[in-house]
C-alpha cells in the first residue's frame, strides 16, 4: 500500500506516466492517488492564498475538484490523474499487481506444532 500526489508546481509533464511505471514496476497492488489539496492553516494553503484565494477542501478526490490555481494546466491535471486512476485499477492491470507483489513477498517458516492462526491466514494468503 502507498500514496501518491499529483498537482506540485514541480511535477513534470510526464508525472502520470511515471506515477503508473512506478506503481507497476513497484508491485504496488493499493495506490492512493490524489490529486494535491491546498489545506487551511498549513504552508502549502498559506502560500496558494498569497497567489490565488484557495477554496475550501472537501477532502473528496473522487470529484476531481481543485481549491488552488496549479502550475500544470488544470485540464491537464484532472485527465492526467484521471488517467492513472483508470489504468492503475484497470481489474488486469491490479490483479496483475497483487499477484506480483505476493510472489515477492516472502513465505514464513514456523514450527508446525506452534501454529497461530495468523500465521496460517499469511501463508494461505501468500499462496493464493
Amino acid at each position: 500500500m502507498a500514496g501518491f500526489i499529483v498537482g506540485f508546481d514541480n511535477d513534470p509533464d510526464d508525472i502520470f506516466e511515471r506515477q503508473i511505471d512506478f506503481i507497476r514496476e513497484s508491485a504496488i497492488p493499493l495506490a492512493m492517488v490524489g490529486l494535491l489539496t491546498a489545506l487551511p492553516d498549513t504552508q502549502l494553503g498559506a502560500g496558494w492564498k498569497k497567489r490565488t484565494p484557495a477554496g475550501e477542501s472537501t477532502g473528496n478526490n473522487t470529484n476531481c475538484s481543485l481549491n488552488f490555481v496549479p502550475k500544470m494546466d488544470a485540464a491537464r491535471l484532472v485527465a492526467g490523474y484521471q488517467s492513472i486512476m483508470r489504468t492503475i485499477y484497470n481489474p488486469k492491470e491490479y490483479y496483475q499487481r497483487a499477484f506480483d507483489s505476493l510472489k515477492r513477498t516472502p513465505v514464513p517458516s514456523w514450527d508446525p506444532k506452534q501454529t497461530h492462526l495468523v500465521q496460517t491466514r499469511v501463508v494461505c494468503a501468500a499462496h493464493v
